[in-house]
């Protein structure tokens, strides 16, 4: 789950005693057609950046979703995406540092 308020989403989780794991994850903005994760992967395959999981948001606008991938190194995959010659929109999204809670 990616959210716009951290601490919100982290409190109400909490409230309802859920195990919480926090990561770092990238988001990459998609076209909504078949392949575009697909390419999104082996793009950052041919730079050796593994790709621990991916998932693809839903409800996009303009044709656009987002996809969330929990990659073996940030900073390196957040440049070669940007590098790469398809124009998408990436960004990290930062969660701190990882963290595991439970009640």
């Amino acid at each position: 789950m990616v959210t716009e308020d951290h601490a919100a989403t982290l409190r109400s989780l909490q409230s309802l005693n859920v195990p919480v794991t926090e990561s770092d994850v990238l988001a990459v903005e998609l076209r909504n057609q078949p392949g575009a994760l697909a390419h999104v992967c082996e793009t950052l395959a041919d730079d050796h950046i593994s790709i621990e999981y991916a998932y693809c948001s839903s409800g996009g606008r303009n044709g656009k979703v987002y996809g969330i991938f929990k990659v073996s190194n940030l900073d390196k995959a957040q440049r070669v995406l940007n590098e790469s010659p398809n124009n998408r929109r990436v960004e990290k999204r930062a969660l701190r540092d990882q963290r595991i809670y439970k009640k």
